[in-house]
C-alpha cells in the first residue's frame, strides 16, 4: 500500500521531500509517521529545522518506530537552544550534524552534492524556505543542480551581499507570496505552496525550460508587481522610536495580496542605518504579533529575548529574530530604550 502525502511535499530524483516548519502540530507529526510506516521508509533526514520541542519529539517518535534519522542544522548554538541540541546529540550520535551560523552560512553549505543518494536516505524533511529547499535538492542529485545554488542559499540567509538571485530562486521567492499567509488561511497557503513545489519539480526535470511552466511564471510576474507596489506604498507608515523602526501592517497582511516582507525589511533596516531593531506587526504564530529582527553584524550587546517578560522566554528562537505577542510590545519598547 502506498499512502499519498497530505502535507506539502515534492519528489526529486526519487527522493521524497516534505516542506515543514519547526513548530509542527502534533496531528501533522502523526500523519508524517503514518506516511513513513505505510511506505516502509527506513531512513530519513531532517534539514534546516531548528531544535524546537516539536522537532525533538518528532525525532523521538521516529526512533521509536525504528527509523534511522540524520539531523542537519546550521542555526546558531545559542544558550537557550543548547538543551534541545544536546538531546538530539544524545538520541542520534554521529548522525547529528550541527554548526553555528558563523561556520555554516546556509543549510546547503552542510549538504554535499548527492548526499541523500550516498546515504540511502529515502525522505527528507526540510525547512519550508529557500535555503531548506535548496539543501534538500542539492542532496538529491549526483551532480551540481545549477551553479548558483549555494550563492542563492547564502544570500537568502543574508550572507551574499551584492549577489543577484538565480532564476530558480526568483521563482521560489515570488511563489511564496502568492495568496494569503498560512496564519490567515492555512488551506489556501498549503495549496499555493504545493503548486509552487510541483512547478519547480516540473521546471527542474525539464532542464529548467521556462515554457513548461509559462502560465505560472506569468501569474508570478503579475502578482509580484502588485505585491511590490503595495509594499512601497507602505513605506510612509514606518515609524521611528529609540533603537527601533516599526510598522503596523496587520490589516494589509490579512489581504489576498500581502506585503513583501523581504522588501519591507530591507527598507526598514535602511531607515535605521542598520543599527536598529526592526519590528513588524502582523498575523503570525501568536495571532496578533510583532516580529522583531536585528541587522547583520548587530553591535549592541543584548539579545532580543533578554528584553521580554519572563512568560515569553520559553520559546525556541534565534538571537537575530523573535516573534512576540503584540500585548508585550510596549514592554519591549521601554526595555530597548536603555541601549540607545
Amino acid at each position: 500500500m502506498v499512502m499519498e502525502p497530505i502535507l506539502v511535499h515534492t519528489k526529486l530524483n526519487g527522493i521524497v521531500g516534505f516542506a515543514i516548519q519547526p513548530f509542527l502540530k502534533y496531528i501533522e507529526l502523526i500523519e508524517l509517521i503514518k506516511f513513513i510506516l505505510i511506505n516502509n521508509i527506513k531512513k530519513v533526514a531532517l534539514v534546516d529545522l531548528g531544535p524546537s520541542n516539536e522537532i525533538v519529539d518528532f525525532i523521538k517518535m521516529l526512533i521509536l518506530f525504528g527509523i534511522d534519522v540524520v539531523y542537519v542544522d546550521h542555526h546558531e548554538n545559542q544558550e537557550k537552544n543548547l538543551e534541545n541540541y544536546q538531546i538530539i546529540y544524545t538520541l542520534l550520535g554521529k548522525n547529528t550534524h550541527i554548526l553555528p551560523g558563523k561556520y555554516a552560512p546556509s543549510a546547503t553549505s552542510m549538504v554535499a552534492i548527492g548526499e541523500w543518494l550516498k546515504e540511502n536516505i529515502e525522505l527528507v524533511f526540510f525547512h519550508d524556505d529557500l535555503d531548506g529547499y535548496l539543501a534538500y535538492a542539492k542532496g538529491c542529485y549526483s551532480k551540481k543542480l545549477y551553479d548558483e545554488l549555494d550563492n542563492d542559499a547564502n544570500k537568502f540567509e543574508g550572507q551574499a551581499n551584492g549577489y543577484n538571485y538565480s532564476k530558480l530562486a526568483q521563482i521560489y521567492l515570488r511563489g511564496i507570496y502568492l495568496g494569503p499567509s498560512y496564519f490567515i488561511n492555512p488551506p489556501r497557503r498549503q495549496e499555493n505552496r504545493q503548486v509552487l513545489y510541483d512547478k519547480l519539480k516540473l521546471w527542474i526535470e525539464n532542464e529548467q525550460n521556462d515554457s513548461v511552466i509559462a502560465d505560472y511564471l506569468n501569474i508570478l510576474e503579475i502578482e509580484y508587481i502588485k505585491n511590490k507596489e503595495l509594499t512601497i506604498s507602505l513605506f510612509s507608515k514606518i515609524e521611528k522610536f529609540p533603537g527601533l523602526i516599526y510598522i503596523d501592517i496587520i490589516r494589509e497582511y490579512k489581504n489576498e495580496i500581502k506585503p513583501n516582507l523581504g522588501l519591507l525589511k530591507a527598507e526598514m533596516f535602511k531607515q535605521g542605518n542598520n543599527e536598529c531593531v526592526i519590528a513588524i506587526r502582523l498575523v503570525g504564530k501568536y495571532g496578533d504579533q510583532v516580529s522583531l529582527f536585528t541587522p547583520r553584524n548587530f553591535k549592541k550587546h543584548f539579545k532580543l529575548y533578554e528584553l521580554l517578560p519572563y512568560e515569553e522566554k520559553n520559546d525556541w528562537h534565534r538571537d537575530s529574530r523573535l516573534h512576540i505577542k503584540y500585548e508585550n510590545f510596549e514592554f519591549f519598547k521601554e526595555k530597548i530604550k536603555k541601549f540607545y
